[in-house]
């Protein structure tokens, strides 16, 4: 034979189960993934690819969502799956390594310490969605050799400015941000393999 609880258990329990009803669902991850390309047959060169340089407001841990002027809104219940300068870096990487599959591409922050020939260094100066979801990206690139000093002016540099739609949710826009990433990919091959 089950006992009733007293009534007084059941309002000891009333705020838990009140709170438990009220409590936000954990957020999605999303992460970005590194997009197909076509391979090139050259360098032969071990390339270090820089921790990727971002605009502060791309530090936090939201999604960012379609706004207007100044204003910057994130996804509720979306965030990214890890830091979003260190899978920068991370997927820049895999599209290098599939695009270059005779370069050795690594992470200069990596747990593998080897001497590299290149470094590959990018900042980024924008990377949102406007008013419409078009996610906007702009990003300096530089590749300089790795025994040259810094003030060399063996540098070889670029700026980027591109543009994908669909960043109107928060799978749109990992899907076009890891897009836009894999074109900057292709745009720093002519300055990794030294052609115009």
């Amino acid at each position: 034979m089950t006992c009733p609880l007293p009534r007084r258990a059941l309002l000891a329990l009333a705020p838990a189960a009140l709170l438990a009803a009220c409590a936000s669902p954990l957020p999605t991850p999303y992460r970005l993934t590194a997009q197909p390309g076509t391979p090139n047959p050259g360098p032969t060169a071990r390339i270090a690819v820089r921790e990727v340089g971002i605009p502060s407001y791309l530090g936090q841990a939201g999604l960012l969502k379609p706004s207007q002027g100044n204003a910057l809104n994130v996804y509720d219940n979306a965030a990214w799956a890890g830091d979003i300068g260190q899978q920068l870096q991370e997927v820049m990487v895999e599209d290098l390594s599939q695009r270059l599959p005779n370069a050795q591409i690594l992470a200069s922050t990596g747990a593998i310490g080897a001497p590299p020939d290149l470094y590959l260094e990018l900042q980024l100066l924008d990377f949102a969605p406007d008013a419409t979801g078009t996610l906007h990206l702009s990003v300096q690139l530089a590749v300089r050799p790795a025994n040259v000093p810094p003030q060399s002016p063996a540098w070889r540099l670029k700026s980027l400015a591109l543009t994908a739609p669909g960043a109107t949710s928060p799978q749109g826009l990992a899907s076009a941000m890891s897009a836009l990433w894999a074109q900057t990919a292709d745009a720093a091959l002519p300055l990794l393999t030294g052609s115009p």
